[in-house]
């Protein structure tokens, strides 16, 4: 089953430079190539190791927010385990037109994709459920069907929105993949980080608390991951059923 879509694409690299300019034009500061070794909540201090010079660092903190993804050091430091994911991988391809292309399956849980980006294009694949072999498998049956080449092909871990963690210990909140904030139909995360960055901003500057600013949120999100796979088929009927209705004259 094929969607195809027309609408503007802002690249992710776009968005992430003007998130890092303007947090620094805010006061900001960065410290690149430093890696996390551990955590004392305690002692609120972040023991770093200086990637450039191997020199070890000890941060202290007011508060640490963990937007290190769906992998984060910081969630599985204070946790003491990883949070549950799925296997993505996306590739490069050469661009095939200007429609962008959604491709669910009746069986599998999750969808393949083909976007246009400017001079070029990638297409991918999210599987709930699935190995990364198996979600690779899924994403070259999808790229032969559409006559695309994949190169470059990289992976990534998407949360399953069922494990979602706001306060990892006290004074250490969690945003975006971190937390575990996702759609769980899609596997967009930008608007939930934002969200969450947002109502965490908020609560650290005298609002509501943040777990109840998100709550609300983070309970829709654990609700659509609890039925992904009824959400999937769902979605995959819907397009079948639009398919058949083009093909049959009837709109």
């Amino acid at each position: 089953m094929v969607q195809r879509a027309n609408f503007p694409v802002l690249p992710r690299r776009a968005l992430d430079r003007w998130l890092l300019e303007r947090y620094i034009a805010s006061g900001g500061a960065v410290r690149d190539l430093v890696r996390p070794i551990s955590i004392c909540a305690q002692e609120h201090a972040l023991i770093c190791q200086d990637r450039s010079g191997g020199d070890t660092l000890r941060i202290t903190y007011d508060t640490l927010v963990g937007a290190d993804g769906a992998s984060s050091a910081v969630r599985r430091m204070l946790t003491g385990r990883k949070q549950r994911v799925c296997p993505s991988l996306e590739g490069k391809v050469a661009p095939a037109g200007t429609s962008i292309i959604f491709s669910y399956d009746l069986v599998r849980t999750g969808y393949c994709w083909y976007i246009p980006t400017g001079s070029g294009a990638n297409a991918g694949c999210v599987m709930y459920g699935g190995s990364a072999r198996e979600c690779h498998a899924w994403l070259d049956s999808f790229c032969e069907a559409n006559a695309l080449e994949l190169q470059g092909v990289r992976g990534a871990p998407i949360p399953t929105g069922d494990d979602i963690v706001l306060k990892a210990a006290e004074d250490v909140w969690l945003v975006g993949d971190a937390a575990g904030l996702i759609d769980p139909p899609t596997s967009g995360g930008i608007y939930h980080a934002l969200a969450s960055a947002r109502c965490l901003a908020s609560s650290l500057t005298g609002g509501a608390p943040y777990e109840e600013a998100i709550g609300a949120f983070a309970g829709m999100i654990a609700g659509m991951a609890e039925h992904i796979g009824e959400l999937s088929m769902s979605r995959a009927l819907s397009i079948l059923g639009g398919v058949q209705a083009v093909h049959g004259g009837e709109r």
